[in-house]
């Protein structure tokens, strides 16, 4: 997939404005985690759908927000695809730019994104989905995921 359709396909994502989540669907499922060691910081994890199907692709976006009284100092975050672990298979045939992550501080009331889109290749069930954005300090935010048959 090209990087200029990925950044539409975000873009989307983060207006909310999804054809294939029509309203009555499958909504997001969006978990919030404080970043530990740095107070303020959050991670924000959004799967659209939040029930995919098997074969279904999920967009997975991330999103770190300073909800703090100061700036995070110096930290360093992913630019061109969260890393992604845990046991959902996932399936990755998108094309993705060549850059690993950036070094920022995040003032108060500020957030950095990013995100990415894989396909589900695995049977229905119950499965652990860890997101990292955050790079230095390293944190990955835990989710559950629930596949679905078709």
């Amino acid at each position: 997939m090209r990087p200029a359709v990925l950044l539409a396909f975000l873009a989307a994502a983060a207006c909310g404005d999804d054809p294939t989540n029509p309203p009555g669907g499958n909504p997001d499922l969006e978990v919030t985690r404080p970043v530990p060691g740095i107070p303020g910081l959050k991670q924000i994890v959004r799967v659209r759908p939040a029930s995919p199907f098997v074969g279904d692709t999920v967009l997975v976006t991330t999103v770190l927000r300073n909800d703090g009284a100061t700036g995070t100092g110096t930290l360093e975050s992913s630019i061109c695809g969260p890393g992604l672990r845990g046991s959902l298979p996932l399936h990755d045939p998108f094309g993705h730019c060549a850059g690993y992550s950036t070094s920022t501080a995040i003032a108060p009331g500020d957030s950095v994104m990013d995100g990415t889109m894989r396909v589900v290749t695995g049977p229905a069930g119950s499965y652990q989905l860890e997101v990292n954005h955050l790079r230095a300090p390293e944190y990955w935010a835990p989710l559950s995921v629930e596949v679905r048959a078709r």
